[in-house]
Order: C-alpha cells, then structure tokens, then sequence
C-alpha cells in the first residue's frame, strides 16, 4: 500500500491513506513559517522602536548615559570661545580649536588690561626723569581715540595723583595712543614724540609709560 506525503496542499497528491498525514506535515512547515515570520517582524519593530528613543534623547549625548562626542556638539552648532591673538575674544566650532590653541589661542575671553605712568618734573629740561627729580600732580593723561593730538570730550582721561601717577584700568586689548593734556607754564620733554603707541595685549599690564616737563620761564 502507498502513501503519498505532500508538501503543498493540491487534491491531486493525495490518498485516502496520505492524505491526513500530508495536511498534518504541511500544517507543521506552515506553523515554522509564521513563526519565523512572526520573530522577524516582532526583530524589525524593536529595532524601529530603538531607533526613534535614540533620536528621541538626543543621540550618543544621552543614550545609555554615554558622553556627548565632539561630532556632536558640532552637530548641534555649539561654540567654543576662545582669546584669539592675545587681542580680540571669538568663537569657534569646536572642531576648530585645537587648530587656533596650536596658533597661541587660549580659551576663554580675553582678560582687560591696564596702562599706568608716572608725570614728571625734568628740572633740567634733559628729556630724562633724573634722581631728585619731582613728581607733578594735577595733570591730565588721555587715551587719544580720534588721533587728533588733542583732549575731546568723552575721551578717556586720568588725573595724576599727589605721587604723579595715573592708571588706566579695565582696558580691552588693542592699540591706544597716551598723550597729556596741554597746561600752561610747562613745556612737555618726554617723550620726545610727546605720546605713547600701546598695543596692548589681554591680561597685560604696560607700565612706565611716563611725561616729563620742564618750567617755561617768560
């Protein structure tokens, strides 16, 4: 007596003694079937669901607690700043520092600077502060901004103090010209350019940036 087994359900391969087993055979191979399909779509709707909370979150910065890449903040357009040529505070892509710290840059903001001199009195008109020399008190130092040679209103100004000195605080890196202001009786001998060119730098103090005068006797 034969048996046909049949894979596929079709009437034409079967007996009345076959049949039953191949629907049964058949039944089996169809159950895997949707069973692996079942485990594959069940994979791909994980893996779906796993993307979308790793978009969600923020990427690699949050994910599982992992620490954000510098890709990442560069993605997210984030700037680094940076103390560019001792002079002037920019900010970059964090992909670019390391490029400008290789060039002198530091990070950060550039610090304010300070110019600060002593007034003067050259007894002897030589251009020099010689010992025994006094100080004068009164005078007033300016930051000459428009290159005029002379005070204008609004421009920074100190007054020297009983010790002769002044100081200028709080000043952003860049280049200044120091004069003093004209005053009746003296004759200024120092410098002999009567001003000072300052390129300052950040976080620098320039000192000694002194005026001397002589007595104009009528």
């Amino acid at each position: 007596m034969k048996i046909s087994l049949c894979l596929f359900i079709q009437s034409s391969c079967f007996n009345e003694y076959g049949k039953s087993l191949g629907l049964h055979i058949n039944n089996i191979r169809m159950t895997k079937k949707l069973n692996t399909r079942s485990a594959q779509i069940v994979l791909a709707l994980a893996v779906a669901i796993l993307l979308v909370a790793f978009v969600w979150v923020g990427g690699p910065r949050t994910f599982f607690g992992t620490v954000a890449s510098a890709q990442t903040i560069e993605d997210n357009n984030e700037e680094v700043t940076l103390c560019h040529d001792a002079r002037e505070t920019i900010t970059v892509a964090p992909s670019a520092v390391e490029s400008h710290r290789a060039h002198g840059d530091r990070l950060g903001p550039c610090e304010k600077g300070s110019i600060s001199g002593t007034k003067f009195l050259d007894e002897n008109g030589n251009g020099k502060w010689d010992d025994g020399e006094g100080r004068l008190a009164g005078v007033t130092i300016f930051l000459d901004i428009n290159h005029n040679a002379r005070y204008d209103t609004g421009e920074p100004a100190r007054v020297t103090g009983a010790n002769g000195e002044y100081v200028f605080k709080g000043l952003t890196p860049g280049t200044y010209r120091v004069r003093e202001k004209k005053f009746p009786g003296y004759k200024q001998t120092f410098p002999a350019s009567e001003f000072y060119l300052v390129v300052l730098k950040a976080d620098q103090r320039i000192r000694h940036r002194d005026f001397g005068n002589k007595v104009v006797v009528d």
